[in-house]
């Protein structure tokens, strides 16, 4: 295979246009795994979600992200990230303000820890789609919900 130089524009899009163009948005809770075999210090099986709000479109709870990875308990605390102080540090709309990239290959495959909260943009990959919110105050929430609002969604 060849390595991935520039990541596919779906991945790196305007935030603004991320809103636009998804159809389902939720915030939801990580479940805890079944299956606690890992794999490069991965779970090997597709993260399970519980849902505390959906913010755009229907999506169903409990509901699985086959993409995703759930963080092996050793995991490297840099590779599962963090909410930016609820997404205050830094500015918000900014491409590189976000915790997942792809991987060399040009894949997104998200980590989740069971019990953390996540804003999950389910029908479309992209840097920011996967992003921690651990409150109501959490600024990208926030922007996303307003940006469904003016966007009519």
């Amino acid at each position: 295979m060849v390595a991935c130089t520039v990541p596919p524009p779906e991945f790196t899009k305007p935030k603004r246009l991320l809103v636009a163009d998804s159809n389902q948005i939720a915030w939801a809770r990580a479940l805890e795994p079944s299956d606690i075999r890992v794999s490069l210090g991965l779970s090997e099986e597709a993260p399970t979600f519980e849902v505390i709000e959906v913010l755009k479109g229907d999506v169903p709870s409990p509901f699985t992200l086959p993409i995703g990875s759930y963080a092996a308990l050793d995991t490297n605390p840099a590779l599962i990230g963090d909410d930016f102080d609820g997404h205050r540090e830094g500015n918000l709309l900014a491409l590189y303000y976000s915790r997942s990239f792809n991987n060399s290959l040009c894949e997104m495959v998200p980590v989740f820890v069971p019990g953390e909260s996540y804003l999950i943009f389910l029908d479309h990959p992209h840097w920011s789609a996967y992003e921690i919110v651990r409150s109501e105050d959490d600024l990208w929430l926030q922007k996303v919900r307003e940006l469904v609002r003016e966007q009519g969604g």
